[in-house]
């Protein structure tokens, strides 16, 4: 069952923060990761509306999706997103019927 990567990101300094968007990239595909939504327009239907760009990235499970948080590639960068960004994020299951 594919589980799913959601943040909200808000970039702080958006040319240093270039050095962890590569390398998370890489990171995603190391993973088999497909980013389905980066940033763009949003619109709140209900509740307060989100503060920064939303993220979406499906995994093909949630092993896989923990996997990438948890890789050393990752965890070598993730300083940098949190010294030019703040960020929430969640991995939730996906829904198969």
């Amino acid at each position: 069952m594919p589980a799913y990567f959601v943040g909200e990101v808000a970039v702080h300094d958006p040319e240093a923060y270039q050095e962890y968007a590569r390398v998370a990239a890489e990171c995603i595909d190391a993973f088999g990761g497909r980013v389905l939504a980066k940033g763009g327009q949003t619109a709140s239907i209900e509740g307060t509306p989100p503060e920064a760009r939303i993220v979406i990235v499906e995994f093909p499970d949630f092993e896989a999706a923990t996997a990438f948080q948890k890789s050393e590639a990752y965890q070598n960068v993730v300083h940098i997103r949190r010294q030019t960004a703040t960020a929430r994020a969640y991995v939730v299951d996906g829904w198969t019927s």
